[in-house]
Order: C-alpha cells, then sequence, then structure tokens
C-alpha cells in the first residue's frame, strides 16, 4: 500500500513538472510576432532615413565650402566682361576693349594684356589683393619679367604699359588706387622709381 501511495505520488509531481514546462515554453502568438517585426523595420527605416539625412548634410557642407574657396580667389569659371586697357596704333595714348573671360582672376587679365603687348608673354602676377583698411587699395606685385620687358620701353612706351596694366586691374577689382612693386620690391625703371600709390590713367579713347 505504501509502495502504490508513493509510486502515485512520483507520477502526480512527474505530471505537474511537464505542465509547467509546457507553459513556460509556449511560442509567441502570431499577433505578438506580427508586431515585433514591424517594430524592427521602423526602426531600420528610421535609421535609414538618419543616415540619408546625414550624408545629404555633408555633401551640403562641402559644396559650401569648395564654392566659398573659389569665390575667394576670385575664380569661380563664370564667364564675365572685363575691360583690357593698352595703347593706340600711334602708341599715343591709351584706350580699351571688352572682352569676356572665363572667371576673374589675375592670370586671365594676364593673359589678355599679353595679346594687346602690354605685358610680355612670360609676365605673372606673384599676387593681388584688396587692402584691409582702405578697401579702394589695391596691391599688385608683378614678377621681375614685367619690368624687365617695361625697361625695354622709351618714355611713351613706359607710360602706355604701366597705364594699361593699372587701369585694365583698378577696373577689373574696382579700386581707385593701386601699389604696384615687383617680387615685393619697389617698381623701378630706367626713367622713373614708382614707390607711391598709382592711380588711373588718362584713357585717350575707346576702341573704334
Amino acid at each position: 500500500m505504501k509502495k502504490k501511495l508513493l509510486l502515485t505520488g512520483i507520477l502526480f509531481c512527474t505530471l505537474f513538472c511537464f505542465s509547467a514546462c509546457g507553459e513556460t515554453s509556449q511560442p509567441q502568438s502570431k499577433e505578438e510576432a506580427v508586431t515585433s517585426t514591424e517594430a524592427a523595420g521602423e526602426n531600420e527605416e528610421k535609421n535609414t532615413e538618419e543616415a540619408d539625412s546625414t550624408k545629404e548634410t555633408e555633401a551640403n557642407v562641402t559644396a559650401d565650402a569648395s564654392d566659398a574657396d573659389a569665390d575667394s580667389l576670385g575664380e569661380n569659371n563664370k564667364e564675365q566682361k572685363v575691360l583690357i586697357y593698352y595703347g593706340n596704333d600711334n602708341a599715343d595714348g591709351i584706350i580699351y576693349k571688352e572682352v569676356t573671360v572665363k572667371g576673374l582672376s589675375p592670370e586671365n587679365l594676364i593673359k589678355e594684356l599679353a595679346k594687346v603687348n602690354i605685358v610680355s608673354m612670360d609676365t605673372k602676377v606673384k599676387s593681388v589683393y584688396v587692402d584691409d583698411a582702405d578697401k579702394k587699395l589695391l596691391h599688385l606685385d608683378m614678377s621681375k619679367e614685367f619690368s624687365e620687358y617695361l625697361s625695354m620701353m622709351g618714355t611713351a612706351g613706359e607710360y602706355i604699359v604701366l597705364g594699361g596694366l593699372v587701369d585694365t586691374f583698378l577696373d577689373a577689382y574696382d579700386c581707385e588706387k593701386v601699389k604696384v612693386t615687383v617680387e615685393g620690391k619697389t617698381l623701378e625703371t630706367g626713367h622713373a622709381t614708382y614707390e607711391g600709390e598709382l592711380q588711373f590713367f588718362e584713357v585717350y579713347k575707346t576702341e573704334e
């Protein structure tokens, strides 16, 4: 009798344990599984949108910085019209003509001036900038080839060459006076020493 009761108790405990394990290991219901999947999808979509937004912001910042750098150098590659000053056929006066350049830059201005014999083909601009204190004053530093070319001229030729350079850069950079130097030093020729600031040279007439 005792053995029978003992076996019955063991059997009852065994059935109770299996029943409890079955309840705790029940799988998620269909509704719970769908809700979990939707939540995961929403999180993934949100993360993707945030990543795309970050990339777009970084791209815009990079583009704005590049545009700012180009504009600060005066080399935005946009076509614009400038006036080029040079000597007339009799070499007794300064005239000018309008040309179109791809971006306002000292290199483009020098290239156009070389075409009308105001500078030599190997002349370069070392630096050009507007004075911080006086916004109407331009600083223009030329390579040694400019002073060598200028020294080859007579008095009238020197006036035309220097006037063509000065008037072209003052007009292009909207200034009223310019300090011209060569390799950082005072411009000197066989006829004069140009230590001070230069203003617009008198224009004889426009090109016909």
